[in-house]
């Protein structure tokens, strides 16, 4: 493999990985957090070939003519615009994951002082008989 195929196909790669990042955002958006964590280690995967195929390629960088050079530059602008576009989306993800969390433990919170307030009315020790106490005369 040329050092131009090697590109392509890393630019395939973290095109593929913006697109995860983009069902990601869905699915974090519709509280399918299972599925997201899915995703996240289909993502996991692909960088890792991405970093295998890296360390494989790098030495025929040096061995490119010079018309492979110009279509690596260009390969490289989409490579760039494709890093971006996924910094962006995980941006996006990060926030929403945010204030889903904040959501939850807020309501977790509430529960917590719901059942305290519960608890307060049942712990009492034995019957209580009510009584009525002649105060005047």
């Amino acid at each position: 493999m040329n050092i131009v195929n090697a590109l392509q196909k890393k630019r395939d790669d973290f095109i593929k990985i913006r697109d995860i990042a983009l069902q990601q955002e869905e699915l974090l958006t519709g509280d399918n957090v299972d599925e997201y964590i899915s995703l996240w280690e289909k993502r996991e995967q692909i960088r890792n070939e991405i970093e295998a195929d890296q360390k494989k390629y790098r030495s025929d960088f040096d061995k490119t003519t010079k018309r492979e050079r110009e279509i690596a530059a260009s390969i490289n602008r989409e490579i760039s615009e494709a890093i971006e576009s996924i910094m962006d989306v995980d941006k996006r993800v990060e926030a929403l994951a945010r204030d889903k969390r904040e959501g939850y433990l807020t309501g977790i919170t509430g529960l917590k002082k719901g059942r305290t307030a519960v608890k307060s009315y049942g712990n009492r020790q034995g019957q209580v008989n009510p009584r009525f106490i002649k105060t005047t005369g």
